[in-house]
C-alpha cells in the first residue's frame, strides 16, 4: 500500500527543457551530460529543501510525470537519466537516506495527458502496510 508523501511541480519553458533534458538516445560527451545531470540534481535538491519535504520513513517510491506541449510520439522510458538525476537531488535534500533498491522503488516515468506547457511533476510515496 502506498501513501502520497509529497509532490513537487517544476514548470519549464521549452528552452529550459531543450537545454537540460537527458535521454538514453542522446550521445552527449561527458561535460554536457554532467552539466545537465547537475541541473536536475541541484534543481530538485533546492526545490525539496525550499518546500520542506520531510524524509520518507522507511521505503519510498517515486513517480515522475512528464507533460509536453505537443502530442508527438515519445517514449518517456528514455528519460531515465533525467529521472535518475531528479532522485539523486531528492537524496541530496535528505528526502531519502539513499536511493538503493531496498529504500526507493523507481523512478517510474509516466506521461501526463492532455498536453500542456512543459512540466515535470515528482510524486513521492511512502511504501508500507
Amino acid at each position: 500500500m502506498s501513501e502520497l508523501h509529497d509532490e513537487l511541480v517544476i514548470p519549464l519553458t521549452p528552452a529550459q527543457w531543450n537545454a537540460n533534458f537527458l535521454s538514453m538516445n542522446q550521445r552527449l560527451s561527458h561535460h554536457p551530460k554532467n552539466d545537465r545531470t547537475q541541473y536536475w540534481r541541484q534543481l530538485l535538491g533546492a526545490l525539496a529543501r525550499s518546500q520542506r519535504v520531510l524524509r520518507v520513513p522507511g521505503r519510498g517510491r517515486v513517480e515522475i510525470w512528464f507533460r509536453f506541449p505537443v502530442a508527438q510520439r515519445r517514449e518517456v522510458a528514455n528519460l531515465q537519466p533525467t529521472s535518475k538525476a531528479i532522485v539523486d537531488g531528492l537524496v541530496d535534500a535528505g528526502v531519502f537516506e539513499d536511493d538503493r533498491d531496498e529504500l526507493v522503488v523507481g523512478p517510474d516515468n509516466r506521461r501526463t495527458w492532455p498536453n500542456g506547457p512543459h512540466e515535470v511533476r515528482v510524486k513521492i510515496f511512502k511504501e508500507g502496510s
